[in-house]
């Protein structure tokens, strides 16, 4: 699990402080919260037990608004991790799995008729976004 989350400083210690039996870091997957949302979210792990030093829950928080903060107004889906089409589409992990290995076998999209002609990938879900995706 731990390779689908984008790697960057913090990532280690959602992990360390996220492993538990109470739950794991997949939990972060489609939240996206602003600052003071994750801000909030960790306060109150803290205060049922979560496990940290201060520095490192201010990396948590640095990673999870950087990789899991609000979608943007336009999502680019040639720039698009599987990951932030995961969270920001609501797709589902093997269809964006699938649009981000096409995507890098086959070279940039030029429309969304290309996308949703990727195998496995549910067209409909992403004509009821296509206002809010570029290319």
């Amino acid at each position: 699990m731990e390779d689908e989350f984008p790697d960057g400083p913090g990532k280690a210690q959602l992990f360390q402080s996220c492993n538990t039996v109470c739950h794991t870091p997949e939990n972060v997957i489609g939240r996206a919260q602003d600052t003071d949302g994750w801000n909030e979210t960790l306060n109150k792990m803290i205060g049922i037990g979560a496990q940290g030093t201060e520095e490192d829950f201010n990396a948590i928080l640095t990673y999870l608004v950087t990789n899991f903060g609000p979608p943007p107004a336009k999502i680019n889906m040639n720039k698009a991790t599987a990951m932030n089409l995961r969270n920001w589409l609501g797709l589902s992990e093997k269809q964006a799995s699938a649009i981000v290995a096409y995507r890098t076998k086959n070279g940039d999209f030029k429309s969304l008729d290309e996308v949703e002609k990727v195998p496995g990938v549910n067209a409909a879900v992403l004509d009821s976004q296509k206002d809010r995706l570029t290319f």
